[in-house]
């Protein structure tokens, strides 16, 4: 029904790349990305982050595990969920992909992490396009501010949570 609006909205595919080196160490990084049940605590647009399935190794690298999780965002005009599935390379990369989604025609989040001296490196990007054309056309005018404050909260909880375990420790074994 809505793909015949795609000549009167925008319908291209966003892409936005950024890369940001923090004083921070990489397991910390590495830790708040991965954990996807707390986006729904610092992340502006998800309500809910649950993991839905256990998790399992990928064929092709011993190194790489995945999980499928569901997100509830409400952005504006738009409450929806779906599934992503979640690919984690321990302490280098996590790539989310929309696997089951009504909402995304594509969605693929990629964040690598490259540990310098007492830095890391964090690169990220994000590439997406809404099936709704109305979805797609309204996100046009926020794509970079979307995509700028999703990084910027994943930086802050990294501090907040490098904070916490540099004043607790002990807590450096537990999960969040």
């Amino acid at each position: 029904m809505f793909k015949n609006l795609n000549f009167i909205f925008n319908s291209k595919v966003f892409n936005y790349q950024d890369s940001k080196i923090v004083r921070l160490p990489r397991n910390v990084v590495y830790n708040t990305i991965a954990d996807v049940p707390n986006y729904h605590r610092f992340l502006p647009w998800c309500k809910e982050s649950e993991w839905v399935s256990d998790v399992h190794s990928i064929n092709d690298s011993k190194k790489k595990i995945a999980r499928n999780a569901i997100l509830t965002v409400h952005f504006a005009l738009i409450r929806e969920s779906y599934v992503s599935k979640v690919i984690l390379e321990p302490e280098k990369a996590v790539q989310a992909i929309a696997a089951d989604s009504i909402l995304f025609e594509r969605l693929d989040t990629n964040w690598e992490m490259t540990c310098k001296e007492d830095v890391t490196l964090i690169n990220f990007s994000i590439c997406y396009k809404f099936n709704n054309p109305f979805y797609q056309h309204l996100s046009t005018s926020f794509n970079s501010i979307i995509a700028n404050t999703m990084l910027r909260h994943f930086i802050e909880e990294c501090h907040s949570r490098h904070k916490l375990l540099s004043t607790y420790p002990f807590m450096m074994n537990m999960e969040m």
